[in-house]
C-alpha cells in the first residue's frame, strides 16, 4: 500500500520558553526537525509528503520529489486535518510524526508500518515505568494507578487514510478532546496496535531536553 507522510512542524512549544519554535533550533549541525525528517525519507518508500508548518520555515525542507505544505491549525488534530487535505485521494497509510522527536530508529518505523498494515492503526510507544498517582484539584493524592497496562504514546503514528478521515469527522461533529493521532480512530472500534519504541525516542519539550538529545544523537 502507498505510504504518505504528514510531518507536523507547526507547534509553538510554549513550554520551551523561546520565541523560535523548538523544532527549528539547531541540534548538532542541523535543526531538530531535520533529524527525523531525513530518517523518514530514507526509511520508507513514501509516495507523498506534506509538511505542516508556517510559511517562513518551509525553506528548511527538501526532498527528491515535490513536497506539499499545509498551515498549522490551532490544535494538533486540526494540523493533521490540514495535512491530510493536501494528500491525494488515493488510499494510503498515513504516517504522522512530530518534528520535536528527532531520534528515530529505522527498525521501529518498519515494525510500526507492518502493524498498521494489519490493523489499520498503530503507534510507537513505551511502557510507563514511573509510579503514577491520581490527584484531585488540590493536587492531593487520590490513589496510585497500576502501571502494568499503561503505555506512553510516541510518534510516528500510522493510520489508514480512510479511517483517519472518519475519525476526524467524528471528533469534529462531537467536539471531543484529542491528545494524539490514534485517539481519533479509537471511538470507531478500530484495533490500534501499540508497537514498542526505542527508549531514545524522546520528545523535545523543555530547553534542557536539548542536552539529552545531543547525547543520544552523538552530535
Amino acid at each position: 500500500m502507498d505510504i504518505s507522510l504528514v510531518f507536523l512542524a507547526g507547534g509553538h512549544g510554549s513550554r520551551f520558553k523561546n520565541e523560535l519554535p523548538k523544532q527549528f533550533h539547531t541540534l548538532g549541525k542541523k535543526i531538530i526537525a531535520l533529524h527525523s525528517f531525513e530518517i523518514l525519507k530514507k526509511a520508507l518508500s513514501i509516495q507523498e509528503i506534506v509538511i505542516v508548518c508556517s510559511p517562513e520555515y518551509r525553506h528548511f525542507f527538501t526532498a527528491e520529489f515535490p513536497l506539499s505544505f499545509a498551515l498549522p491549525g490551532d490544535e494538533r488534530y486540526l494540523s493533521v486535518k490540514n495535512g491530510i487535505e493536501m494528500l491525494s485521494d488515493k488510499e494510503s497509510l498515513v504516517l504522522i510524526h512530530d518534528a520535536a522527536r528527532p531520534n528515530l530508529v529505522e527498525k521501529d518505523i518498519e515494525r510500526l508500518m507492518q502493524a498498521a498494515t494489519q490493523t489499520g492503526a498503530a503507534t510507537l510507544g513505551a511502557p510507563v515505568v514511573q509510579t503514577i498517582k491520581m490527584v484531585d484539584e488540590k493536587t492531593q493524592v487520590i490513589k496510585t494507578i497500576p502501571r502494568q497496562t499503561l503505555w506512553e504514546a510516541h510518534t510516528p503514528q500510522c493510520i489508514l487514510k480512510s479511517l483517519l478521515k472518519k475519525g476526524l469527522e467524528y471528533h469534529l461533529k462531537n467536539n471531543l478532546p484529542v491528545t494524539d493521532d490514534v485517539s481519533l480512530v479509537e471511538p470507531l472500534n478500530v484495533t490500534v496496535q501499540m508497537v514498542h519504541s526505542s527508549t531514545n525516542n524522546i520528545k523535545i519539550t523543555y530547553e534542557e531536553d536539548l542536552a539529552v538529545a545531543k547525547t543520544l544523537l552523538h552530535v
